[in-house]
């Protein structure tokens, strides 16, 4: 799937979200729920589509990718301020991603249902099986993730540029009590 989504660039915004943290941690946290409020028509998008049974019968087995009853839940919205590691500062990065707002399906079984045959159509005759399940029942791969936060981009990002605003003024604001 071809990537089109015209990312959102705001420059300080990590900074401004750990001195906030620093100075107003009980802000922060109103904060960091403003920006999930902001990202919930993408996340709400994408949980609509997880099956709520198994995809597969392998998924109903009890292993890592165990398909959980509301596997829906797994899709979390995620703020990341987190430096650099060092190996990366080396190389001249300031932090370890760029963006500050993340979605992340966080279960084995929802990120295997998901991404199951991008790189490659299996290593074994069970995974290639498995793959093509999946492609047969559900499409390619992304088969949530990426289609939804690519229909769904636009009013999140309109959702968020008042949180930005707000972070700034916020900011700003505690600056000067200081």
């Amino acid at each position: 799937m071809s990537a089109t989504i015209q990312m959102l660039e705001v420059s300080g915004l990590k900074e401004a979200l750990k001195e906030i943290n620093k100075l107003d941690k009980k802000l922060r946290r109103e904060i960091t729920k403003d920006f999930e409020a902001a990202a919930s028509p993408m996340v709400d998008a994408m949980r609509a589509d997880v099956p709520l049974s198994p995809p597969l019968s392998g998924f109903a087995n009890k292993s890592k990718t165990q398909w959980k009853r509301n596997e829906t839940k797994n899709i979390k919205v995620k703020l990341d301020t987190r430096r650099a590691r060092n190996r990366n500062m080396a190389k001249g990065a300031q932090y370890e991603s760029l963006g500050v707002v993340k979605i992340r399906a966080t279960s084995a079984g929802l990120s295997v249902f998901d991404m199951a045959g991008k790189k490659g159509d299996g290593d074994t005759p069970q995974g290639e099986a498995m793959v093509a399940a999946l492609k047969r029942r559900f499409g390619d791969p992304s088969r949530i993730m990426w289609p939804n936060a690519e229909r769904k981009w636009q009013e999140v990002e309109t959702n968020l540029e008042p949180v930005v605003r707000r972070v700034s003024a916020e900011l700003t604001r505690l600056l000067g009590e200081k």
